[in-house]
């Protein structure tokens, strides 16, 4: 917000959208924890159920999938994770669990990784996330590539009102381990 000359408050158009942008942002990382949550606890039960007379087992295969893909890979087989699933107590469950970290380990915030994740819960991604959601990931990621390529924003004058606010010396910690 600005004052004009006749000395009125008035909003830059960026600072009208701010709110907005601020939602996708935010509305974008739920999906991503969202998704990551789901996918870790509920791909283990899928697993672990029973199909129904003549019902495709699409999470199985998925993580027949992903043993095969590790396994054949250009530098070879993944022996070091080949290795943990043999070994332990339980291979199937920590066959689950690395695909699960494969699956969870990156940033969520696209389509087609959220299709990916639907697909490995047994979902159809097409029906659940629409071809648009693409659109509002671009969106989001061009607002915080403006958020970083912007250093002077927020961040550092939040951490100067705080030390305004308060009688706190940042330097006062580091000379008191010293003494």
């Amino acid at each position: 917000m600005y004052v004009t000359t006749a000395g009125r408050p008035r909003t830059t158009q960026r600072a009208a959208h701010r709110p907005a942008r601020l939602v996708l942002s935010f509305a974008t990382a739920g999906l991503d924890a969202t998704l990551k949550q789901i996918t870790a606890e509920c791909l283990p039960i899928l697993l672990d159920a029973k199909p129904a007379a003549g019902e495709d087992r699409k999470v199985e295969s998925g993580l027949r999938t992903f043993l095969a893909r590790r396994s054949a890979t250009a530098t070879g087989p993944d022996y070091k994770l080949l290795a943990e699933i043999m070994t332990s107590r339980d291979p199937r469950a920590q066959a689950a669990t690395k695909w699960i970290e494969d699956l969870t380990s990156g940033s969520l915030q696209s389509r087609d990784a959220a299709l990916k994740v639907a697909n490995a819960l047994g979902l159809d991604g097409e029906k659940i996330f629409p071809a648009n959601l693409t659109d509002v990931f671009v969106a989001r990621n061009q607002i915080v590539h403006e958020m970083d390529l912007n250093p002077g924003a927020a961040k550092n004058r939040s951490r100067r009102q705080r030390r305004e606010g308060t009688n706190e010396r940042p330097h006062a910690a580091r000379l008191h381990r010293r003494g």
